[in-house]
């Protein structure tokens, strides 16, 4: 689809949308995002630029400009480690509300604090009255018609997937836990904005096609490294180079990584492992790595920005994403921004990044440390491999400066389609 066509199409689908506010009232959008610095994202984009601590253009930043674009005064509820007091810009509509995110500490407390959260965020929206409500991130699921009663339009935004890629999930419990899912999004969900095409399948499953839903694809900033013509300068890249990016946790398989680290080792005597990314398992995995008989090779850097992030890329020779079962994935942003700089991905079976990206990218069997030693081996060894696999990401990297597939333009769609379906009337 040409340019033209593209912003027609969005143009349509804004029209639709507007559908959903009331001609005679101020027009009111909420968003419930996930975890992050929202209002560090929102000053670098209240000053008309990207922000620089992610290496991706972030999900918040795209619900500013749809917000705007929508002419509606916004309410974004964001998780902190403690509440704090409320910002508003009145100049351009947004008030920031922080809620404490729940510490899911002691017996029982997981679905107990997870309930009074979202109870929390229900009792805001409630006061703010808005006419579409996008909800991001982690949500206690039977609360979710509630929140429909005070939102009149709900968008459901799917960071991760619903069940494990490849996986559906069998047995009595879960069955009981899919049918509640199942109801839910019947009766409070107008539509949904998936971050992959199996987080869209799983869903459409489950809303048995009757409700709306869009595949969101991420998205590279303008002028980053890896956009147009242009390739990465290869001369940087060491082929003894491989590279871990994201959350430092059990689940995320950094302690499977280290085990095939160290069984590659004495084969590829100038193999060097990174580890880039913050979370509970770091102090461990710092301890495991200076423990381990090549731990003058391993590296741990903690959490990087979006710069530090694409200078660690452009050095590696292939980016290695090990998710293990226990975690259902979503589809890792640092998959994208490999993409855009050529690098390889070596993923487990539960990462969805080989129907995105294609022969850019390996799989892995999940929680299988031998597979995963054996194909980090065969590519390590197989320079010309590695160069096709660079040549497959850079062939595909164009749809990551499209701004037509971004989550913001799935999200004007969503709502499009919801303003079709929906009168447009107070909660």
């Amino acid at each position: 689809m040409d340019d033209d066509r593209r912003n027609s199409v969005l143009r349509e689908e804004l029209v639709a949308a507007q559908a959903l506010f009331p001609a005679t009232e101020e027009r009111r959008i909420a968003y419930i995002p996930g975890p992050g610095d929202v209002r560090g994202t929102y000053s670098f984009w209240r000053a008309g630029e990207d922000d620089p601590s992610k290496a991706v253009i972030t999900y918040s930043a795209m619900f500013f400009d749809v917000a705007k674009s929508l002419g509606a005064t916004a309410l974004v509820i964001e998780r902190a480690n403690q509440s704090g007091p409320e910002f508003t810009d009145n100049e351009n509509g947004f008030t920031f509300r922080r809620l404490r995110v729940p510490s899911y500490r002691g017996v029982g407390a997981y679905w107990r604090e997870k309930r009074a959260f979202s109870l929390d965020v229900i009792r805001d929206i409630r006061q703010f009255r808005p006419h579409a409500t996008i909800l991001g991130g982690d949500f206690y699921w039977p609360a979710m018609p509630d929140l429909k009663r005070a939102s009149g339009t709900v968008v459901f935004s799917m960071h991760n997937m619903l069940w494990q890629f490849g996986d559906r999930p069998s047995g009595l419990r879960n069955h009981v836990n899919l049918a509640v899912k199942r109801r839910v999004i019947a009766n409070a969900v107008d539509a949904a904005v998936a971050v992959s095409a199996e987080a869209k399948r799983q869903f459409d499953d489950l809303a048995h096609d009757r409700v709306p839903s869009f595949v969101a694809l991420h998205q590279i900033p303008a002028g980053a490294v890896g956009q147009g013509a242009s390739r990465p300068d290869r001369r940087r890249r060491d082929p003894n180079r491989i590279l871990f990016v994201g959350r430092v946790e059990h689940e995320k398989g950094v302690f499977d990584l280290l085990t095939a680290f160290e069984a590659l080792k004495e084969q590829f005597s100038d193999l060097r492992l990174v580890f880039a990314g913050d979370g509970r398992a770091l102090p461990e995995l710092k301890s495991a790595a200076a423990a381990c008989p090549f731990s003058d090779d391993v590296e741990c850097l903690g959490m990087l920005n979006g710069e530090g992030v694409n200078a660690e890329l452009a050095k590696a020779a292939l980016l290695v994403c090990p998710t293990r079962r226990a975690f259902v994935e979503g589809l890792p942003g640092v998959c994208a921004e490999a993409v855009s700089q050529g690098v390889p991905i070596l993923a487990s079976s539960v990462v969805p990044a080989k129907e995105v990206y294609g022969e850019a990218c390996w799989v892995f069997e999940a929680d299988s440390a031998g597979d995963l030693t054996e194909k980090l081996g065969r590519l390590l060894a197989d320079p010309a491999l590695l160069d096709d696999m660079e040549n497959a990401a850079l062939n595909v990297r164009v749809a990551l400066f499209d701004r037509s597939k971004s989550w913001g333009s799935a999200l004007i769609r969503a709502l499009g389609a919801a303003g079709r379906s929906t009168p447009a009337s107070p909660p």
